[in-house]
């Protein structure tokens, strides 16, 4: 089972949440993911943020790059999956 099927939408806010993306737009089989990125020391609550056409939602629980934790919450598009 993969775990992007078509296409991924990614919060980024420091270096593992930003490796994560780069995997999907690199790879040839997905179309461009969607990446909402953040200032430093910042992220976008994933609770508010609309998955769109993206079956999955990336983030980091805990980027240790930037002292950033973002708890895990379900996303507001019930269809997408979160990691």
């Amino acid at each position: 089972m993969l775990l992007v099927r078509e296409r991924a939408l990614h919060l980024t806010y420091g270096e593992f949440s930003s490796k994560f993306a780069a995997c999907t737009r690199d790879a040839p089989f997905l179309r461009d993911p969607i990446v909402i990125e953040a200032e430093p020391g910042d992220a976008p609550d994933p609770a508010l943020i609309d998955a769109g056409d993206a079956d999955v939602l990336g983030w980091a629980h805990n980027e240790t790059s930037t002292g950033v934790m973002v708890p895990v919450t379900r996303p507001a598009t019930p269809t997408a999956r979160w990691c």
